[in-house]
């Protein structure tokens, strides 16, 4: 497991043999499959942050549970992004669920 965070310079020692402590966001989501949005950081909504995921799209699921990414960007270009709160399939806050 990678994890990103910017405040954080070292990791817990109970965690380093279990995760890697990536230093630019773009390297904790080289080859994620998952990418959990755990922390609100602006250098998360740049756009160079924004294009990299995009660039991921149809290959990354985002947990976004504070719904921290924009909703333009979390609804956009065949993003799998989950919210708390949203339904099974839902991919566009304005659809109904049946």
């Amino acid at each position: 497991m990678r994890v990103q965070d910017p405040v954080i310079a070292r990791l817990p020692e109970d965690l380093q043999d279990k995760t890697v402590l990536a230093p630019t966001p773009a390297s904790a989501a080289q080859s994620a499959r998952v990418l959990i949005m755990a922390i609100r950081c602006p250098q998360y909504r740049t756009q160079e942050a924004v294009s990299i995921l995009a660039g991921m799209a149809g290959e990354l699921i985002i947990l976004d549970p504070n719904r921290f990414l924009d909703v333009s960007f979390r609804h956009s270009g065949g993003l799998c992004c989950v919210s708390v709160g949203d339904a099974v399939g839902r991919t566009h806050p304005e659809q109904e669920v049946s």
